[in-house]
């Protein structure tokens, strides 16, 4: 076949065929390879020449000391893929594939082999490394490329005294722009936000995205600690405007937490973890701000674990006790109501005061186990009580939040009710004036229910929350408990005295009953009676006492209170 043919069969399948003679080391090359150069086939003389005038810088020293070995008869077969940039300015990789071959007169060697266009499988290449280490939505490297990235730095930092810093950023209730708007929306939004962060961040460090609506920042080799806060406080301010996204305005904010760490000798999976923790805490503390990673906050977390952990088997190992303390009539000195209080004995950590392991337990989900149990004791106790002829108006139970699910609540209400036989006028429910003003309307309808079965609802911690009055006249209550803080500084300060008697007064006036909560001194007491408040709990009279003490309080017909 004459080189004409041999060139159009090589054109039709698009690859170039060469040969070079040992003897004289002239390049002979057949196919289209002006289609892809300025020059034509005839102009390269030479493989080193084929090298100089088609490759470029970046790769051409390591092809040509690839075909220098080659050409040494160092290695047997050429097999090397570079790039060349063509006449239309367009950057091609090329497979260049050589073998020696032995003449049969054995008096002459050559070395023949193809030039194949692969651009478009390395460009697949590129495609499919770029999409395992980078998030396909906003074109940030993924959790993947930043671990790999932070892990390097970690492996090949060498001074000790070189800090870093990872910054972890999640959008506050982004669920909420979703359900708003549409998850469109929340795409081009994400990608705003995406590119706000990389400017703030700018040649500092890199920007990943690693979760639906989550951030990681990693700065290496910090300036300083001031240069690092500006860098924290600029994306803080940067959502401080709103987002105008398809036409739709949008407020959003951000929560951030923050660990410094040496680059020497540090953990990338405890660095990690801490971070995670501080952001946690920026959440528990209202979002819309930063907490740095300290020990302090590393050891309170894991106590908290820790607790939760405990408070898995708390209830089957009987740890639990039920606390009641007396709501008292001042104007006869007899008990109104009993308040039931939970307590837990841990044998891990001792006594755990409620304060802090209700708000683990509604965290956890464990609040409707704890709570439906406290439920439960309460109400066989005054059962029981009730049978022993003891008098007494109410049991009250304090409900937590999550509990106030229309149909799961009703249900356990009326069921707790019916096994245990305790007439429902008898049960108060207490909640805070924070979840009520959360969503009066819907809570309104669930109390309503309540009310219809005679059971009795009382707003506790009354006067501590931030919204309107509106609510009390939408919410079917029976009672009002004024909050301590109130009462603490009833004695030395007017406001609070004006308060108080603002509170007693519009109970009167709306036919509520009102109670007085942390009532501790006789001054405090006679004070409170004085603006018209009938009843108080708190340590004057007692403080929280198991069922069996507050037994020895029913039997003794003469009890003054006043020495709990």
């Amino acid at each position: 076949m004459d080189n004409n043919k041999y060139k159009l069969i090589l054109d039709s399948i698009s690859e170039i065929v060469w040969e070079v003679n040992l003897t004289t080391h002239k390049l002979q090359i057949i196919g289209g390879f002006n289609n892809f150069l300025e020059f034509n086939n005839g102009e390269i003389t030479s493989l080193m020449d084929y090298a100089d005038k088609t490759i470029i810088p970046e790769d051409k020293e390591r092809v040509k000391d690839e075909f220098s070995e080659f050409l040494k008869g160092n290695t047997i077969l050429l097999n090397t893929q570079y790039r060349i940039k063509t006449k239309y300015d367009q950057i091609k990789w090329l497979l260049i594939s050589g073998k020696r071959i032995k003449l049969e007169n054995n008096l002459e060697n050559i070395l023949i082999g193809t030039v194949t266009d692969i651009t478009e499988r390395k460009n697949a290449e590129e495609q499919m490394i770029f999409m395992a280490y980078h998030d396909q939505l906003t074109n940030l490297p993924n959790r993947v490329y930043f671990m790999h990235e932070m892990q390097k730095l970690l492996d090949t930092s060498k001074d000790t005294s070189d800090e870093s810093a990872v910054i972890f950023i999640d959008i506050d209730n982004f669920n909420s722009v979703n359900d708003s708007f549409g998850h469109r929306y929340g795409d081009v939004l994400l990608k705003i936000v995406s590119e706000l962060i990389k400017f703030c961040v700018k040649d500092y460090g890199m920007v990943a995205r690693i979760g639906e609506d989550n951030f990681l920042v990693l700065i290496p080799n910090i300036i300083s600690m001031a240069h690092l806060k500006k860098i924290i406080k600029l994306i803080s301010e940067s959502f401080e405007n709103p987002f105008e996204v398809l036409d739709v305005q949008t407020y959003v904010t951000v929560s951030m937490g923050i660990s410094v760490f040496k680059e020497k000798g540090s953990n990338m999976d405890q660095i990690l973890k801490n971070v995670d923790i501080a952001l946690h805490e920026a959440k528990l503390q209202g979002k819309n701000n930063f907490i740095f990673y300290n020990d302090k906050l590393g050891c309170d977390i894991d106590r908290k674990k820790r607790i939760e952990n405990e408070l898995q088997n708390a209830l089957d190992k009987d740890e639990f006790e039920i606390y009641y303390q007396p709501q008292v009539d001042m104007d006869n000195n007899k008990i109104r109501g009993l308040e039931a209080l939970i307590r837990w004995k841990s044998p891990e950590f001792g006594n755990v005061p409620p304060s802090e392991f209700i708000p683990i337990a509604e965290e956890s989900g464990l609040i409707y186990k704890i709570g439906e149990w406290i439920l439960v004791k309460a109400c066989l106790q005054a059962k029981e009580w009730k049978e022993k002829g003891y008098s007494f108006d109410t049991i009250s139970v304090n409900i937590s939040p999550k509990q106030m699910k229309n149909k799961y609540f009703l249900n356990l209400i009326n069921r707790v009710l019916e096994d245990s036989k305790l007439d429902t006028t008898y049960l108060e429910i207490e909640i805070t004036e924070g979840t009520l003003i959360k969503s009066v309307k819907e809570k309104s309808k669930l109390l309503q229910e309540l009310v219809n079965q005679n059971i009795k609802v009382s707003i506790d911690d009354f006067g501590t929350g931030y919204s309107s009055l509106n609510y009390l006249t939408a919410l079917p209550i029976n009672t009002l408990k004024i909050d301590k803080s109130f009462i603490d500084k009833i004695c030395k300060d007017n406001k609070s005295q004006s308060i108080i008697e603002c509170i007693i007064e519009l109970s009167k006036k709306l036919d509520y009953n009102v109670i007085a909560e942390g009532v501790e001194s006789l001054e405090q007491k006679e004070l409170l009676k004085k603006m018209g408040c009938t009843y108080i709990q708190g340590y004057y009279y007692s403080k929280p006492l198991p069922a069996s003490m507050i037994e020895d309080i029913f039997n003794d017909k003469e009890a003054s209170y006043a020495w709990f």
